[in-house]
């Protein structure tokens, strides 16, 4: 049988040394790429997300007014070109959300039976950012309109929750308080022509009660659904009484105004695929620990070796 011949002791060493180098060297190197990951990751995190487009749509609420033409001409670098949209709008009128580059654009409101070439009866200039929604309301009296633009929340409301907000636009109730039977009161002496805040009510179908400055009331029903955003419009009615109209500005998970859907982290996300910072610190503190119980052993073996000597 063949016998290997002993190491000296300063082979053993040797060995010992050369292994503790190795080990250290994996550690060091295991620890730079955890720490570069970790940075890689700080540095996306301060990335932007691309921005998206703008939502717009287009409210005719000027009683008598008539038949209205509204145009957006892109200005100041916006991309396209000018844009119709709504050619003969009357009334109680709301189109849907259309998308817009962000930037800024002259907006002109035109009779529609005039020339596109003419005067507008109201032109402004409106700056719209990427993945906000907007809505141009045409307001006021048929011998004063005007022209303002709303901003859309439509951040859905909790479970079960639906936000209402008031847009008074009824010549016939220059103010009004609007409550639900049973429940909130939706807005509180709203003026004609200005937004009210969002309010959030349980979803479900709901009796309103709409009293105004003139000593009118109106009654209506109303069905929202959770998870959903409204304006309730208040208009001139034919009888000489108001009434509610109901427009849905974003329902529930499915409204495209929200803008691009939500993006999870993904492939790309920290600790998923290649492993990320968590498995490069992870392989460290192994590698760490392995060379701490290896230089231990070595030590113990060494003072055995004082011993029996």
């Amino acid at each position: 049988m063949l016998h290997r011949p002993p190491r000296s002791p300063s082979s053993r060493r040797g060995l010992r040394v050369f292994l503790a180098l190795t080990l250290l060297s994996m550690a060091s190197i295991a620890g730079a790429s955890a720490s570069g990951a970790s940075t890689g990751d700080a540095v996306r995190s301060q990335q932007k997300a691309p921005v998206g487009k703008a939502w717009v749509r287009v409210a005719h609420l000027v009683p008598g007014l008539g038949a209205a033409r509204l145009d957006l001409q892109p200005t100041g670098g916006a991309e396209g070109s000018s844009i119709e949209m709504s050619p003969s709008a009357t009334y109680g009128d709301v189109t849907q959300y259309q998308q817009f580059a962000p930037g800024t654009y002259t907006v002109n409101v035109s009779d529609s039976s005039s020339p596109a070439s003419g005067a507008p009866m109201l032109s402004r200039s409106l700056t719209v950012a990427g993945d906000q929604a907007y809505t141009l309301a045409v307001l006021g009296t048929s011998k004063a309109p005007r022209l303002a633009t709303l901003s859309d929340d439509l951040t859905p409301p909790a479970a079960g929750q639906a936000r209402v907000r008031v847009l008074p636009a009824a010549s016939q109730a220059p103010q009004a308080t609007i409550k639900a039977q049973g429940g909130p009161t939706i807005v509180d002496n709203a003026v004609l022509g200005q937004a009210s805040a969002y309010a959030s009510v349980p979803a479900g179908t709901w009796r309103l009660t709409a009293g105004t400055s003139t000593g009118m009331q109106v009654d209506d029903t109303i069905k929202v659904a959770g998870g959903s955003v409204y304006t309730l419009v208040l208009l001139d009615g034919t009888s000489g009484t108001p009434r509610l109209s109901l427009i849905t500005d974003a329902a529930g998970t499915t409204t495209a105004p929200k803008g691009g859907a939500a993006t999870g982290e993904g492939g790309t996300a920290p600790g998923l695929a290649g492993g990320g910072p968590q498995v490069g610190a992870g392989l460290a503190v192994g590698l760490g620990a392995l060379l701490v119980l290896f230089l231990v052993s070595s030590a113990g073996l060494a003072r055995r070796r004082v011993v029996r000597g």
